[in-house]
């Protein structure tokens, strides 16, 4: 009877396993390549380049968000900690 695979590392674990398992009878699990094919090769941090994509679109709309924030309501709960007096409006959250 099989049980459930309870966790990733199970999981992995065994695929890991069937996979060499196949390895040996000539087969691939995971990749399309034969079991014989070249070793990966070792590359240069600058031979790799990443597009400004949707990564970099979400910084920009992080960032114009951070910096529309009101100062006076971010320092509000602090300054009501201390006693000070609090302007500002409540952020809310």
């Amino acid at each position: 009877m099989l049980r459930a695979l309870s966790t990733r590392r199970e999981f992995l674990k065994r695929a890991a396993l069937l996979n060499a398992a196949l390895g040996f009878a000539g087969h691939d699990l995971i990749g399309s390549t034969p079991s014989n094919s070249a070793p990966l090769e070792s590359f240069a941090y600058s031979d790799a380049t990443f597009e400004a994509g949707l990564h970099h679109q979400q910084l920009m709309d992080t960032h114009s968000v951070l910096m529309g924030l009101d100062e006076d309501g971010l320092m509000k709960p602090f300054r009501t900690m201390s006693g000070k007096p609090a302007v500002g409006d409540d952020l809310g959250g």
